[in-house]
């Protein structure tokens, strides 16, 4: 694999930028930077992905219980009360602004 700075040679040479010594050395700074930035992150990801993984083993009845609740339907008795107070509204249908 090419190094950093043969990556970054090719790249201005592509896109047709001229960049000074110092510039160059500067951004060879900055994105080695953010490539250590990424690569703690991917360690960070991994190290959670373990953890998941171990609980899983660790407690496999929460792996496989559902966690979600059923959906209710709950009908609203006292339509005509709450069209009352609704200040714009065309038969039983409420205006709203336009967005």
């Amino acid at each position: 694999m090419n190094s950093l700075k043969e990556q970054l040679e090719k790249s201005t040479e592509l896109a047709h930028l001229a960049l000074t010594e110092k510039e160059k050395e500067e951004l060879l700074e900055d994105l080695g930077k953010i490539i250590g930035f990424v690569e703690t992150i991917e360690k960070s990801e991994m190290g959670e992905q373990k953890n998941q993984e171990q609980a899983q083993l660790s407690y496999p009845q929460l792996a496989k219980r559902n966690v979600w609740r059923e959906d209710l339907i709950d009908p609203f008795e006292d339509k005509e009360a709450l069209l009352e107070v609704i200040p714009d509204k065309k038969e039983n249908l409420i205006k709203v602004k336009k967005i």
